[in-house]
């Protein structure tokens, strides 16, 4: 049987000294970032072994990272194939930016209605992460510094049952990131974001959720056509 390609591959799937975190925890953060950075492909077979080998772990312990990233819907397992990095479809990706269109006005209506001094800070500091990540061309911190924000939004809204469901999709909004901006320009990333972070900071509740309800579009239809033209070719 072939070798998993991901042996011929440099991941720094390398363990730390480990304090307070597990080794589970730990594994499933480092193969969560070969995924996003994509040095895992989508699609890439990821098996016990090769992990185990490679980090210098137990099987027991890898299987319980890939569980992590099953759950988060970074990875997907398959009856008798084990485990692949999951795949983003153009059905999925339309299906993703209008379910968060959706989710992500309405978090920005309750945000600008319930904004004060400590929530604009928060908010404020995860706008700065993205405008550093652009300017110094980053895509990697990009990708992370806007999943950050959107992130960071829901969670100033203090509503639980918000937060649960925007959870349910944070692995695969990961992949939408990191797909979106590999075809974006970086500085569509600020652009996109300051009439948003200006009508939440001044508390103009309609406005930021019309934004944020159209936020993703024109990116999502971008990604949505990539696909397409991926998936015919």
């Amino acid at each position: 049987m072939a070798r998993p390609k991901t042996e011929q591959r440099d991941l720094s799937l390398q363990l730390e000294p480990q304090q307070l975190r597990g080794l589970d925890t730990h594994a499933a953060d480092q193969l969560r970032r070969a995924i996003l950075t994509g040095a895992l492909q989508p699609g890439e077979r990821i098996t016990e072994e090769w992990m185990a080998a490679t980090v210098g772990i137990s099987r027991g312990t890898v299987r319980a990272a890939l569980r992590l990233l099953v759950h988060e819907g970074l990875v997907v397992q398959q009856r008798y194939r084990g485990y692949t990095v999951r795949s983003l479809t153009a059905r999925e990706a339309w299906e993703l930016y209008t379910l968060r269109n959706t989710l992500e006005g309405f978090a920005a209506r309750l945000l600008a209605e319930g904004m004060d001094d400590a929530k604009q800070e928060r908010l404020d500091a995860a706008y700065a992460l993205v405008v550093k990540a652009v300017r110094a061309r980053s895509r990697k911190a990009a990708v992370e510094a806007d999943f950050g924000l959107h992130q960071t939004i829901a969670e100033l809204t203090g509503h639980s049952r918000l937060q649960a469901h925007y959870a349910l999709i944070a692995g695969q909004r990961r992949l939408y990131h990191a797909l979106e901006v590999k075809i974006s320009r970086m500085d569509a990333y600020v652009d996109s974001h300051a009439a948003l972070i200006d009508a939440l900071r001044n508390g103009r509740a309609a406005e930021a959720e019309t934004l944020a309800a159209h936020h993703n579009t024109e990116h999502g239809e971008r990604l949505v056509r990539w696909l397409e033209d991926r998936e015919s070719s």
